[in-house]
């Protein structure tokens, strides 16, 4: 991912120049958003989710609550508009998912609780970050027309009545699809439903990877989810590098030096609340001090996640160029130190609970 990143600085305006943003950069790029997080939601199994879920719901609270005051907070002190202020919130809710799940995988320990725990609580603070980030967007002027009330109602009509209708469809017609044996039937009907629930996501007001996310965890739970991850998994290869590579190219390097001050404070801003924020939902649900810091520390990373944030604000115009790059800078620090911290801290500090039933 940050080779994919730096290929877009050194090919975009910054440096080369030979890449620039365009939009067929960016419809291309938001294909490779939805497969990349279908794919997360495709590996995310529901009675992990289930089994955790009390404990990863405050944890994701906490993790949203504590960063997102802290953003809004930073914005007052810097005397920015109080658009911007909520922004800067909206963009520390951020949680990726993916590199800590990675490095507790690389340690052995994806089958324990505490990663268990990490990952529930992460995909809950994106589907809830992103739901914030929609009301940001709302209050700033740059989201759907209609005010908040209109936004809450897409959504909850969307949560509410269109997920429940895929929820039940899609495993029979999965089953069904896959015992006609047609060529390639199973593949357009995932192509088509993921783009359908995702498009409907956007609709509601709510950013289309939310939509794959959750359309992915329903293919997930279908009899046929080793087939349609062999499906899509090539598309996810394909496309995925796409949007980081349209990061690096929306990166510039002049403006990000000058914002260079900014980029620094917002990061340790990013890591110090996240780190509060998870470790104080560990510790009301009574987890060991320890443990409590440790999922902190897994909640850290914002990834492709902030990097999404961040540029829908950018479309929105809620920020500079200066402020988005300050943002990706953020993105990526938070994926190189995390890793490092996560593994030192496993090390020294991290003795396994009892492994949850089934799991």
């Amino acid at each position: 991912m940050l080779g994919e990143i730096l290929i877009g600085v050194l090919l975009g305006p910054s440096l080369i120049g030979v890449l620039h943003e365009s939009h067929t950069l960016e419809l291309f790029a938001e294909i490779g958003i939805i497969f990349m997080i279908f794919m997360l939601g495709l590996e995310t199994k529901v009675a992990h989710l289930r089994a955790v879920g009390p404990r990863a719901l405050a944890i994701a609270i906490l993790g949203i609550v504590v960063p997102f005051i802290s953003g809004w907070l930073m914005g007052l002190a810097m005397d920015v508009s109080w658009q911007v202020s909520l922004f800067f919130g909206a963009i520390l809710t951020a949680t990726s998912v993916a590199i800590t799940a990675r490095t507790l995988m690389d340690m052995g320990l994806t089958r324990s609780r505490l990663s268990q725990t990490v990952l529930a609580a992460a995909v809950i603070d994106d589907v809830v970050g992103l739901m914030i980030l929609a009301v940001v967007l709302t209050l700033a002027g740059s989201g759907e027309e209609g005010g908040i009330a209109l936004t809450l109602a897409r959504e909850g009509i969307y949560l509410l009545i269109v997920l429940p209708i895929f929820w039940f469809a899609i495993p029979p017609l999965t089953k069904w699809l896959r015992h006609l044996e047609g060529e390639g039937s199973l593949f357009v009907m995932i192509l088509g439903v993921t783009f359908l629930f995702s498009y409907l996501a956007k609709l509601a007001g709510l950013a289309s990877m939310v939509g794959a996310f959750l359309i992915g965890v329903i293919f997930g739970r279908t009899s046929e989810s080793s087939s349609v991850q062999e499906q899509v998994e090539p598309i996810y290869h394909f496309m995925a590098p796409i949007f980081f590579v349209s990061i690096g190219v929306a990166v510039h390097l002049n403006e990000l030096w000058a914002a260079i001050v900014f980029a620094i404070g917002f990061t340790v801003v990013a890591v110090v609340s996240k780190v509060l924020g998870g470790a104080l939902g560990g510790l009301v649900t009574k987890m060991p001090v320890s443990t409590a810091a440790l999922v902190g520390i897994g909640m850290v990373p914002r990834g492709e996640v902030g990097l999404i944030v961040a540029g829908l604000g950018r479309q929105g115009g809620l920020v500079d160029e200066g402020t988005f790059s300050a943002a990706a800078f953020m993105c990526v620090v938070t994926i190189i130190v995390t890793p490092p911290m996560l593994k030192w801290a496993i090390a020294r500090f991290y003795r396994e609970e009892e492994p949850d039933e089934g799991s």
